[in-house]
């Protein structure tokens, strides 16, 4: 799914910044090492920062709608949300509708 390699690059540049700066904080903004991805025509972006920990989340717009998939600073990747008639996979991101990973 397309919205899944934004999160994916987010992720590691997020580690980059912790790399950086020793905080998460401050990441996600304009002009940081780690700026949060562009909204889409089907995918928004969220960041939830402290100075240890993140979770950030890419939620379905149109075509996804219903679809919420998470990656905190641990790297678990999770599907929080799906439409119906999907799985939502265990402790990954589901990419079909039995939620297999």
């Amino acid at each position: 799914m397309d919205g899944l390699t934004p999160l994916a690059d987010l992720g590691a540049k997020l580690e980059q910044h912790f790399q950086d700066k020793r905080k998460y904080d401050g990441a996600c903004e304009a002009g940081s090492i780690a700026p949060e991805p562009a909204t889409t025509a089907r995918f928004k972006y969220e960041c939830d920062l402290a100075a240890t920990t993140f979770t950030i989340s890419a939620i379905g717009l149109g075509s996804m709608s219903g679809f919420k998939f998470t990656l905190d600073e641990k790297g678990q990747r999770r599907t929080t949300d799906t439409p119906s008639g999907w799985t939502k996979g265990t402790d990954c991101w589901s990419t079909n509708k039995a939620g297999r990973c």
